[in-house]
């Protein structure tokens, strides 16, 4: 438990030593906080490899003896920091932790005991180290030496001897430390011309000829030497490093690092520019520390986002840009999709990826109108059609269905190929009128008549009587001008007109018994039989009719008569039978005139 307990404790004020200098310590134990516990000895050490057993990453690399002081041991044993006994050379509490050395910086006849401690990371050539650590004279250490003095090594040193390294120190202070009573800080610096070194020495490189001792004759010890405690060792790169930092594209976002590899903090300057390529100067908060600079290289994009888009396109098309590019770059378009006229657009892409902007015309075909010769109307009735193909090549579809016997308005859609508007086109059906065929009587004949206002001069007639065609080209038959065409019963006379539009109209007209249409009755017998009842002038059209008895007393009379007369007066009174004479104005304009004889059944 006691040897976690002081790894625990290392690790805090390992964190404690390294914000203190604010850059990381490559000194591994730099507190000497870890230990084995149970190699610890109570009294000083004798030989190296004791001192080795009970320390981890720490050696004593020649026959000298440093000595470990820790608070895990009992106050009665020499080496407990503040130890009670009467063989100690002063109690010193630790700067920091649990734990410190002991090494006798002086001893006559050139008689040295050092430390060898080790780096976590190797030293680089031309990269200046700040090397510090604490040191503390013994309260009863009879001299003050100066020549505290380190040396790097790329292997671990050794020598079995406790005289002095015959090696010149790559540091050394050559001040006499005579503080007995508190910590000095000993800061040195080295610029190594190799890298590599990977251990380092403290101690006193120097005989005792070119060692300046100072004596306190109160000391109570009267050995000559001069032993010191050292504390929280560090060794510091005061050059900042960092990685590189890759390339970036314009307009790409990039941090400077907030520290070196070597823990030092700082400022950068100027301020970031990721528009051009800039050396940034790093100025260390440490005022120890140099300066150190960072290129960012700035690429010109180079990479060309790829689309595939239409060259061309039918105006009114839907358009889509796509915001990210085949290759796989966002950005965006200006303007925004236009498809009524030729535009250019521009992809900007997003900042960053070293993509260049890029643009493209797409040309807007103005839709052509398809031209078609189609009538202007047809006759009802009149088979056509809608020609899939424009005159101007381009096909399609029609709508609705083709209605042969009604004006509709068509619509013509363009295949999709084409780039081609829709059309609408009216085909007007027209309807020849249909005559309104009547017959009358005139002058003794037959007459079958078209009436109807609006013919032309242009019209023209053709007559069939019972499906026998006739040379009349006038909307008026003269029917008794063919008694051999003309049948016994009925007969059927058909009218074909062709108007001015060249639309032409049929319509028939059945006679009964035309051979006798134009006669006028001479006898009715108003029996209700059905046979002879009336007076029957219907053939003649409506005419005025009046009728008088022999006396020549008028005794009925009516405008617009078909076959209303039964042989009834004007008051409705059954007239009795005999002779009466008649009188005929026709709507022609001729008159008849007469006797009807009238037979009635009493």
């Amino acid at each position: 438990m006691r040897s976690t307990r002081a790894i625990l404790l290392f690790l805090f004020l390992g964190l404690i030593v390294e914000l203190a200098y604010g850059q990381r310590n490559n000194v591994l134990n730099p507190s000497f906080e870890i230990v084995n516990e149970t190699n610890l000895l109570c009294n000083y050490y004798q030989s190296s490899q004791a001192f080795n057993q009970a320390i981890v990453d720490w050696t004593a690399p020649t026959g000298g003896t440093p000595d470990i002081y820790h608070t895990s041991l009992d106050t009665r044993c020499v080496l407990h920091p503040l130890s009670v006994s009467n063989s100690n050379l002063g109690n010193r509490p630790p700067r920091t932790g649990e734990s410190m050395v002991g090494v006798l910086l002086y001893s006559p006849n050139a008689k040295r005991e050092y430390i060898q401690g080790k780096l976590s990371e190797p030293l680089r050539a031309g990269h200046r180290y700040e090397i510090r650590f604490y040191v503390s004279l013994a309260r009863k250490s009879r001299f003050a030496s100066n020549n505290f003095g380190v040396k790097f090594y790329d292997t671990s040193f050794s020598q079995s001897t406790n005289d002095v390294i015959d090696a010149i120190p790559d540091a050394n202070n050559t001040e006499v430390v005579t503080q007995r009573f508190g910590w000095v800080l000993i800061s040195l610096t080295y610029t190594p011309q190799n890298s590599g070194a990977t251990y380092f020495v403290i101690g006193n490189f120097f005989d005792d000829e070119n060692t300046l001792l100072e004596e306190d004759p109160l000391a109570q010890n009267q050995e000559i030497r001069a032993y010191y405690y050292i504390d929280d060792v560090a060794v510091i790169s005061q050059t900042p490093t960092f990685d590189p930092i890759a390339s970036i594209c314009k307009g790409e976002d990039f941090q400077l690092p907030e520290q070196s590899k070597e823990g030092h903090t700082g400022t950068w300057s100027p301020a970031i520019n990721n528009q051009q390529t800039t050396t940034y100067v790093f100025t260390p908060d440490d005022v120890l520390a140099d300066t150190a600079t960072l290129t960012v290289e700035v690429k010109e994009p180079y990479i060309e986002p790829l689309f595939t888009l239409p060259t061309s396109l039918c105006e009114g098309a839907p358009l889509e840009l796509p915001i990210i590019s085949e290759n796989g770059y966002h950005g965006s378009w200006f303007p925004e999709p236009n498809t009524s006229e030729t535009t250019d657009y521009t992809f900007t892409p997003e900042q960053g990826h070293c993509v260049l902007p890029k643009t493209v015309t797409i040309v807007v075909n103005k839709k052509v109108e398809p031209v078609f010769d189609l009538p202007a109307f047809v006759c009802n009735g009149t088979v056509f059609e809608l020609p899939v193909v424009s005159n101007n090549g381009i096909e399609g579809t029609w709508s609705p269905a083709i209605d042969f016997r009604k004006t509709t308005t068509y619509t013509f859609t363009p295949l999709a190929e084409y780039c081609a508007l829709t059309v609408s086109k009216t085909v007007e059906v027209k309807h020849a009128k249909i005559p309104r065929l009547e017959y009358y009587c005139l002058k003794n004949n037959l007459y079958v008549e078209a009436h109807e206002s609006s013919y032309s001069s242009s019209t023209s007639f053709q007559w069939f009587i019972n499906q026998h065609a006739v040379e009349e080209n006038k909307p008026r038959l003269n029917v008794s001008s063919y008694p051999h065409l003309l049948g016994e019963n009925a007969n059927v006379i058909e009218l074909t007109i062709v108007d001015e539009k060249g639309c032409s109209a049929s319509t028939t007209l059945t006679l009964n018994d035309a051979q006798s249409l134009c006669f006028i009755p001479r006898g009715i017998s108003p029996q209700g039989d059905k046979l002879n009842d009336y007076f029957d002038l219907e053939n003649f059209g409506g005419v005025y009719l009046q009728i008088f008895n022999r006396y020549g007393k008028r005794v009925y009379r009516k405008s617009n008569y078909t076959k209303e007369w039964e042989g009834q007066s004007d008051s409705g009174s059954l007239l009795p039978s005999g002779t009466y004479f008649y009188q005929i104005h026709t709507n022609k304009g001729e008159e008849f005139t007469g006797w009807v004889q009238l037979m009635r059944e009493f």
